[in-house]
């Protein structure tokens, strides 16, 4: 079964930029280089939700507690993937298109475990996110179980909210992430990947040390 962080996701993603956003950033932008080998514990994938099916998107949450109100017409993107590892994941947006010419749209994450069905879309929802000011990235971490089949939904926070995207799942060192058929994989130069898992260890370091202050506070009560 997952375990979760206990702060919100939105909480998350805040804290997160303020340590690992700029590294994070450096190398997904980086992408574009000269292909490399894959890193057995980091898959890449893009796509473009341009067109795509619609749906009543969830809200925001640790589980989503209902759907969007207004967002009942949002494109989305469906990627299925399994691990091999039980463990520590993150899984990791970037949208990629610019809206007006003046930011980037604001990409919304859905995580299913076991099966998707967009026409029930709080059946088997584990968690929820979006990015922060049209910022274009979304961060969500996770404990994932080896064996088990996970769907991670690309959409738009609102109704017109759409476009390319790059998504990264990383995962624990010696782990392997086996995608589904349908992504275009993006290679991963070395310096991506080493600016890349900086960042997720930054961010996961100042999850654990909020973890451990909001005990501390409890224990004091």
């Amino acid at each position: 079964m997952f375990g979760f962080p206990l702060h919100p996701v939105t909480n998350i993603n805040k804290s997160w930029k303020g340590a690992a956003f700029g590294a994070a950033a450096v190398a997904l932008m980086t992408v574009g280089a000269a292909p490399q080998a894959e890193a057995a514990s980091m898959v890449m994938y893009s796509g473009d939700t341009t067109g795509g099916p619609t749906w009543n998107r969830p809200d925001q949450g640790v589980p989503p507690s209902g759907l969007a109100s207004i967002e009942t017409n949002v494109p989305y993107s469906v990627q299925e993937f399994s691990v091999d590892t039980n463990g520590f994941y993150t899984l990791f947006s970037e949208s990629t298109t610019i809206i007006a010419g003046l930011f980037f749209y604001n990409n919304f994450l859905v995580f299913y475990e076991t099966s998707f069905d967009p026409t029930n879309p709080l059946i088997n929802v584990i968690a929820s996110a979006s990015d922060d000011i049209n910022s274009g990235f979304v961060f969500l971490p996770l404990q994932l179980t080896a064996g088990t089949s996970y769907f991670l939904v690309t959409t738009g926070f609102d109704n017109g909210d759409f476009g390319t995207f790059t998504n990264t799942i990383t995962g624990p060192q010696g782990s392997h992430i086996t995608l589904g058929s349908t992504p275009t994989p993006v290679p991963v130069p070395p310096a991506a990947l080493g600016l890349l898992l900086t960042s997720v260890l930054s961010a996961r370091k100042l999850l654990q040390h909020k973890q451990t202050v909001g005990v501390q506070r409890t224990a004091k009560v």
